[in-house]
């Protein structure tokens, strides 16, 4: 079978990740699958599929450029199956005529609820054979999104998949300092200015922040203004996480909102409990007390005390083990079984 993804970029993020994991699984296979990029954006999972061999074509500078029309035909026209990924793309793929998938990785975007977009919506939507969505949060809001805009293409959930390279490792180093560890876009929607407040309330922490973004700058300065130097390190972009991630005790998740939680699933399978918000999406990846800890309000001391009960030894080992068990759901093997038995079904 030969599968073409297309996606705006492979600049670092969860969608970006599921396509490289999507397309270096199909490709062991030993179906014939590629990335088609609208524009060359670097990150963490551009520079994964280079290391992994896989056929990434870049096709543009710009994802608005009216070139890139004629450059999809070109290069996806052999395909049997086009998956499509995130916005722009899903508008630029309308007029492929391979049976075309989109997976929605998000329970918002700026085009939802706004009557000025649903009649270009419903023109984008429609030439799709399926929606899926990546969490069951994900999967009611699309509904609700199509059903506004008057568009009956059907919707099925496949839950993200979790790479190989995340597993549990050695048993948790007797430390003084608990380690946390923040994994996201430095953005208003994942909030990080909130995890560097919630250390005011956990003097015997560390916080290691990883990525990058708009915030960065400010960040850099509130942890001057807070006094918290010796206790967060900002760490930029790092390519390899899984190590990272199994060094540490527990993830610190401030998201405003989750399509999924694809760090939350990596962390449970490294063993690592998550604390987080009981959002949509992330209340799918994570169960509350027995992986670890949903909070309710954006309070810092609240989280704090969840960081704290999480930490204590007895709950720590019960949520540790707990977590690594729930993160099979997330297995790479049974996301991408389950995308191959969509696009055999819809040929």
């Amino acid at each position: 079978m030969k599968i073409t993804h297309v996606i705006g970029s492979l600049a670092t993020g969860g969608a970006e990740t599921l396509v490289v994991n999507l397309c270096l699984s199909a490709t062991q296979r030993g179906h014939d699958s590629q990335i088609v990029v609208l524009q060359g954006t670097q990150g963490t999972p551009l520079i994964l599929a280079a290391e992994k061999g896989l056929q990434v074509s870049i096709i543009g500078k710009s994802r608005f450029d009216p070139r890139l029309l004629w450059r999809l035909h070109r290069y996806t026209r052999a395909a049997d199956i086009v998956h499509v990924h995130l916005f722009p793309a899903l508008y630029w793929s309308k007029y492929l005529r391979s049976p075309k998938v989109f997976t929605e990785h998000n329970t918002h975007n700026r085009r939802m609820g706004r009557r000025q977009f649903w009649l270009f919506e419903r023109w984008a939507y429609k030439s799709y054979k399926t929606v899926v969505a990546i969490s069951e949060g994900v999967a009611e809001r699309a509904k609700r999104h199509l059903e506004e805009i008057k568009c009956s293409v059907p919707v099925e959930v496949i839950l993200n998949g979790v790479g190989d390279s995340f597993h549990p490792g050695d048993a948790r180093q007797q430390d003084p300092l608990l380690r946390l560890l923040f994994i996201g876009s430095l953005n208003h929607r994942k909030d990080p200015k909130l995890a560097l407040q919630v250390m005011g309330f956990l003097p015997g922490a560390t916080l290691d922040i990883v990525g990058d973004g708009p915030l960065l700058v400010e960040l850099q300065r509130e942890v001057k203004l807070l006094g918290l130097q010796d206790r967060v390190r900002l760490l930029g972009e790092v390519n390899e996480i899984s190590q990272l991630v199994r060094e540490k005790d527990i993830l610190l998740s401030t998201s405003v909102f989750e399509g999924f939680g694809l760090v939350a699933a990596e962390a449970q399978a490294s063993g690592i409990p998550v604390v987080g918000p009981n959002v949509s999406g992330l209340s799918e990846v994570v169960v509350h007390g027995i992986t670890g800890f949903l909070f309710e309000t954006r309070n810092p001391a609240e989280i704090a005390s969840h960081v704290l009960a999480a930490s204590e030894p007895a709950t720590y080992s019960r949520l540790s083990s707990s977590a690594v068990t729930n993160a099979k759901r997330f297995k790479m093997d049974v996301c991408s079984d389950a995308y191959l038995a969509l696009y055999e079904r819809l040929l």
